[in-house]
């Protein structure tokens, strides 16, 4: 859940007039970006929630995350040691994934976003062309019944273990993302900064959290802790070290320190011995 401060760009287009077209290769220069000017991108995005009206088009952009996704072969990239890692692992087989536009009815004592406030302007499916969902998903979605032949093609099912160390993950955490939300808010205005934490840091957290942190220790870190880690610690405390501890002590360091006590003895004794005639 984002708010549209979320989006990267919006283009606000007259009643009347011909909304751009998102193949337009200057779309990436048309009406207000976010990037590089976050201040005023705020105080943009406020302007346009208190002035929307019937007869405009509003067209909004949400592509700084294409740099981490890449839709049509439905795998996350761009994240050292992790990545090409499958979507689906965290949206779900293709078809499944669903982006919704919605406003909600003001209240102010019912903070939830509840169904009965909500007003949908959007909603959409989300598919690869390569990736398409089966043939019973389909036919949900689109209410009808389709052939073998025409139906669409199955989404091949690829299992992937979680891959990399989770140390490396979290070094990547702090350096690309963490260091820079926190400089980030350290410079950015109030409002916009806990805007950004609302809506960008607390929720990306909590994914990483859930999604990545807490399955890695669920199935690697406990069970090589319990399988791996603590049985080899016993073994080498009762099997190695220990024994060699009482060798060491038994049969080096005691002999040596009582054979050291008794050269001490003999010596004291023949100095002893020698300086008895001289007393005489």
């Amino acid at each position: 859940m984002l708010p549209l401060l979320a989006f990267d760009q919006f283009v606000v287009t007259p009643e009347g007039q011909k909304a751009p077209s998102l193949a337009d290769p200057d779309f990436p220069n048309l009406g207000k970006k976010r990037y590089k000017r976050m201040a005023a991108y705020t105080k943009e995005v406020e302007a346009l929630q208190k002035q929307l009206k019937k007869g405009e088009t509003y067209t909004f952009a949400f592509w700084g995350v294409s740099r981490f996704l890449d839709i049509i072969s439905w795998k996350l990239i761009g994240i050292p040691v992790v990545t090409p890692m499958d979507f689906s692992k965290f949206a779900g087989e293709p078809g499944k994934m669903r982006i919704v536009f919605y406003g909600l009815e003001p209240d102010e004592k019912e903070p939830r976003h509840l169904e009965s406030r909500k007003t949908y302007y959007f909603r959409a499916n989300l598919w690869s062309s390569l990736r398409r969902p089966d043939r019973t998903l389909m036919e949900a979605l689109t209410g009808l019944t389709l052939s073998d032949s025409a139906g669409a093609q199955a989404s091949p099912r690829r299992k992937h273990g979680i891959s990399g160390m989770i140390q490396r993950v979290n070094t990547f955490w702090k350096v690309q993302v963490g260091d820079p939300t926190e400089r980030f808010l350290q410079t950015a205005p109030e409002k916009a900064a806990g805007t950004w934490r609302r809506s960008i840091a607390e929720p990306t957290e909590e994914f990483v959290k859930h999604s990545i942190v807490d399955p890695w220790n669920q199935t690697v870190v406990e069970p090589f802790k319990t399988s791996i880690a603590e049985p080899t610690e016993s073994f080498i405390k009762h099997k190695i070290a220990e024994p060699a501890e009482n060798f060491i002590k038994n049969q080096i360091a005691e002999p040596t320190e009582q054979f050291m006590r008794d050269m001490r003895s003999s010596a004291s004794e023949s100095s002893c011995t020698m300086r008895s005639p001289e007393r005489q």
